[in-house]
């Protein structure tokens, strides 16, 4: 029995590893290992599975299968108590739900999931799930709601992730060139460079020099 478990971990592992590939081998190798996780009737471990395999297929372009397997991944978690993939799951089935054109149903799946990030101090999460309504935001066109999650997800950050932070100022500088706010657009966009700058991140840089260009064109 341990050997048969211990094989059915290095699986997931390795299905894990392959999830932003999306390979037939890494498609293979995930409903292999969920097959097993069934066989065993390890609900935890059908939960985490199936997160694997619904981002694969959000990956790769099938949103509804994605929806489907995120929805089940989301009702083993939490008939299970598992914090952590229930709040993971959700995030992942809120961006299928933005994905699809389903802005609202992607606002609730994050709005669920970030009190549960903060419960088990997942504080990466927390950053995506505030990035993540801002966005969502902006897609209903609430764009002072939006600048608000990034101004939280900002504050969340506090300098303990500056690549990320880099995105989530470029995001709200585009909303503030948006609502003519070209001070705060630029302020923005000359922070996210400076960070771009430091981290080595090539696209967060060319960004932030883009949008200045634009708002730099606004001004005259």
């Amino acid at each position: 029995a341990g050997d048969r478990e211990n094989e059915v971990r290095a699986g997931y592992e390795a299905a894990n590893n392959l999830m932003n590939l999306v390979t037939p081998e890494g498609f293979d190798l995930a409903q292999q290992v969920l097959a097993a996780y069934r066989e065993r009737d390890d609900e935890v471990g059908i939960a985490r599975i199936l997160q694997v395999i619904g981002s694969m297929q959000m990956t790769s372009g099938k949103l509804a299968d994605a929806q489907a397997t995120l929805t089940e991944s989301l009702a083993f978690s939490r008939k299970t108590g598992d914090v952590v993939q229930e709040a993971l799951s959700s995030n992942t089935l809120g961006i299928v739900y933005g994905r699809m054109g389903r802005t609202q149903e992607a606002i609730e799946a994050f709005e669920h999931a970030l009190p549960l990030s903060r419960i088990v101090h997942r504080q990466r999460l927390s950053f995506l799930l505030l990035n993540n309504l801002g966005i969502a935001s902006k897609d209903l066109g609430d764009y002072r709601r939006s600048i608000e999650y990034y101004d939280r997800a900002l504050d969340a950050i506090g300098g303990q992730d500056p690549s990320f932070e880099a995105t989530v100022l470029n995001n709200a500088g585009n909303l503030h060139e948006i609502l003519g706010d070209y001070d705060k657009a630029l302020s923005a966009h000359e922070r996210a460079l400076l960070l771009a700058r430091q981290t080595g991140g090539v696209d967060n840089e060319a960004c932030a020099h883009n949008m200045m260009g634009s708002t730099y064109y606004k001004l005259g």
